[in-house]
Parts: structure tokens; C-alpha cells; sequence
């Protein structure tokens, strides 16, 4: 059986790869977008003006939504381990966070669904509301939906825990 300062170390070297995670998503973002930007236009793949490199840089942000999104959700789950390798377990802030994440990830799958694909039909002037249904956009979506439902059980667990704590 673990001890709490196993947890703890084990907490505080996920917190580390989470950091890594979030920093080489963000990279990636920017790299990709930039690249379709300024280098394709570079080479003569894009367009010539200035309005075709804005087009191309929102397009490649739009097409990064959803991944904007999961980093955000992993920046949270980030600051969970973070606060669970100081050794707070049982708390309202954990549960925040964790919320964070499931919100996170509950919108990065309406955008890979929904707002992405429409969106980009709308940059690309053809119109109307377009679905991109797709199973891992689903199960991201069930994801998000159980660490909410997991950050709430631990929200009441926390309250239940402070409680008791005044009580003793």
C-alpha cells in the first residue's frame, strides 16, 4: 500500500508531465498554425496578400479548437496534481478543478461536433450548420460529462470532510 508521500511524489510527477503535455500541445497549436500561415505563402502554396494570411491563420485556429480546448483541460487537471502533491486531497479547489477539465473537454468535443465544421463552411462561404460526427468526439464528450460528475461527487466529499473536521 502506498503511503501519502508516495501519492504525493507520484502527484508532483504527473503535475511535471502535464506541464511538458500542455506546453508541447501549445507549441504545436502555434507551430501548425503558422506554418500554414507564413510558410505555405512562403512557397507559394497560399495566397499572396495579407487578407489570404489572416484567412489562414484563423482557419488553422479554428481547426485547432478543439486541441485549444483539451489544453485548457489539461492545464486544470495540472493544477489538481499540483495541489494533490502539496498533500490537499479533499478539497472544494481539487473539484473545481477537476470540473475545469470535464468543461474542458465536454467543449473541445462541441467543437470537434459542431463549431468547427461549421465554422470552417462558413470561412469557406458555403454556409449552413454542419455536424462532423465522429466516435472519438463522442467518447471525449462522455469524458468531460464523468469528470464532471466525479468533480461534484468530490465537492460533496470535501464539504462532508470540512464538516466533520468542525465537528472533531
Amino acid at each position: 500500500m502506498a503511503t501519502g508521500e508516495d501519492f504525493q511524489k507520484r502527484c508532483r510527477a504527473l503535475s511535471d508531465v502535464a506541464d511538458w503535455a500542455v506546453l508541447l500541445l501549445v507549441i504545436g497549436i502555434i507551430v501548425e498554425v503558422l506554418w500554414a500561415a507564413f510558410v505555405k505563402r512562403a512557397v507559394g502554396a497560399g495566397g499572396d496578400d495579407f487578407r489570404t494570411t489572416v484567412h489562414t491563420i484563423g482557419v488553422g485556429l479554428v481547426r485547432n479548437l478543439p486541441a485549444i480546448f483539451i489544453a485548457f483541460a489539461l492545464d486544470a487537471v495540472r493544477r489538481v496534481f499540483k495541489r494533490m502533491g502539496r498533500g490537499v486531497v479533499m478539497d472544494v479547489a481539487n473539484a473545481k478543478g477537476l470540473a475545469s477539465c470535464g468543461h474542458g473537454l465536454i467543449e473541445a468535443a462541441v467543437a470537434a461536433l459542431v463549431v468547427t465544421p461549421t465554422v470552417l463552411g462558413w470561412l469557406n462561404r458555403e454556409g449552413g450548420v454542419d455536424v462532423d460526427f465522429a466516435w472519438t468526439s463522442v467518447a471525449l464528450l462522455l469524458l468531460g460529462i464523468a469528470f464532471t460528475l466525479f468533480a461534484d461527487v468530490l465537492r460533496d466529499a470535501a464539504a462532508a470532510r470540512a464538516e466533520l473536521d468542525e465537528i472533531v
